[in-house]
């Protein structure tokens, strides 16, 4: 069995060990090299206690909270090049220096870079930008400002960027989302929270115009990050509307897309579309149509229009026109049922040329003579047309209220003579003296007349 022996290294406050044979007829010496295991880190704080700013030497660090190692420790602003007991450097000018701490046992932390030259203090604000006829609007860095500072009062300069580059809304001239003087939104930033978020950035160098990386000027500016929210303020706008019109009411008032279309536009988008159409058509197909459009943007903003269609009767019935009314003409029957033939089916009725836009209808009143000097029978027949397309009750009865009127004339003839019963030839023989009078009984007689 090889037995294990330990060494204790006190001056390296470390534990080390390795195997160590031992043989009965001597003593071995052992002579080995080795490197101590140091285990754990050193990290510590960095505090300015005084800012410093070009053209000074004045500044103050101050390395504090050291964790790790074994103290005491040594301190480094040169990269580890030279080493103090003190923690404090002072009269340092605005150069970076490399900050490190070093423990009793030489294991020495990562440096840290710092300048006693502060970078500016960020102090933004939440704003909001209304979309423009465009549909989109740039947002100058400066705007989020809220009053950023500088220890050394240096002129600041002022970036910004989305916190998350869009796939949609993209600057043409910034396609990267760097940080650039100004932000661009859009329409598609109002769906959803219609908030993005930006990184407002604040430099003491100038940075130069335009998009800059994420790592220009480092350690000489700060940022916060604040809410942007996004408006649309201009409703659609209806660049024209069809014209108020007439129509004739034997055209279509079905389809009424034929009269137009309102042309409209948005910044954004159209998100609804509403369409009404209000009528007060008669049965006699005559009024007004009213159509109307409402839209909606996508932000609930709206402008609307309407047309008025009149509806009217360019050709309206009329009497007078012997095209639409043509009288039953005077007339001379002949026969036996005189009375049965003269029904206006015989006699004839107005001939009428109504259409969909008017409701013409007609009746007619008899006056009847018996005993007339040119017929056996004359009526008289008074005709009487009416459009109620036209006619206003109360109004007088005449065609310019949709009246109109005439008096046809039948007359009745009876040409075949009565016909005589019971007539026959008689004798009769008388006995009176000188031939006088006597009474004679004559058979009954019966007359069948047609005219009867």
């Amino acid at each position: 069995m090889e037995p294990t022996i330990r060494f204790c290294v006190k001056q390296l406050k470390a534990l080390y060990s390795m195997p160590l044979t031992i043989k009965s007829l001597g003593l071995i010496l052992l002579l080995f090299t080795f490197s101590p295991v140091l285990s754990g880190q050193i990290s510590f704080d960095d505090d300015i206690t005084q800012d410093v700013c070009p053209g000074d030497m004045d500044g103050i660090v101050e390395i504090t909270n050291v964790v790790g190692g074994v103290p005491p420790y040594m301190y480094s602003n040169d990269n580890g090049m030279t080493y103090q007991m003190d923690p404090e450097f002072d009269n340092l000018d605005t150069s970076f220096f490399l900050f490190k701490v070093k423990d009793d046992n030489g294991l020495v932390s990562d440096s840290v870079r710092l300048s006693a030259d502060t970078p500016p203090t960020a102090e933004c604000q939440q704003e909001s930008v209304a979309l423009t006829y465009d549909g989109m609007a740039f947002v100058a860095a400066s705007v989020f400002n809220n009053g950023s500072t500088d220890n050394c009062n240096h002129r600041l300069w002022y970036k910004v960027r989305r916190m998350d580059a869009s796939m949609t809304c993209v600057d043409p001239n910034n396609p990267d989302n760097d940080f650039s003087d100004s932000v661009k939104v859009c329409c598609d930033d109002l769906f959803g929270s219609d908030t993005i978020l930006v990184v407002f950035r604040v430099y003491d160098r100038d940075p130069e115009e335009g998009p800059v990386s994420a790592d220009t000027l480092v350690d000489r500016f700060s940022e916060c990050m604040v809410s942007l929210a996004i408006q649309d303020n201009l409703p659609p706008e209806i660049i024209s509307c069809p014209d108020n019109t007439i129509a004739d009411c034997r055209e279509d008032l079905v389809d009424l897309s034929r009269f137009g279309e309102p042309e409209v536009r948005d910044n954004c988008s159209i998100a609804d579309t509403s369409y009404t159409v209000l009528d007060s058509i008669t049965t006699c197909r005559v009024g007004k149509i009213i159509r109307k459009w409402v839209y909606t943007d996508s932000s609930g903003l709206q402008d609307s229009c309407s047309q008025e269609i009149t509806v009217i009767n360019s050709d309206p019935f009329d009497g007078t026109d012997t095209f639409d009314l043509r009288w039953p003409s005077d007339t001379t029957l002949y026969g036996c049922d005189l009375i049965a033939a003269s029904h206006p089916d015989s006699t004839g009725v107005p001939f009428l040329a109504d259409d969909e836009c008017s409701q013409v209808t007609y009746d007619w009143d008899d006056d009847v003579f018996q005993f007339a000097p040119d017929a056996c029978v004359k009526i008289r027949r008074h005709w009487t047309v009416v459009d109620w397309c036209q006619y206003e009750r109360g109004g007088p009865r005449t065609p310019a209220n949709g009246i109109w009127t005439y008096t046809q004339e039948i007359k009745l003839l009876d040409t075949i003579p009565p016909l005589l019963d019971g007539v026959e030839s008689l004798e009769v023989l008388s006995y009176a003296a000188n031939c006088d009078p006597i009474m004679v009984d004559v058979p009954s007689i019966t007359v069948d007349d047609c005219a009867d």
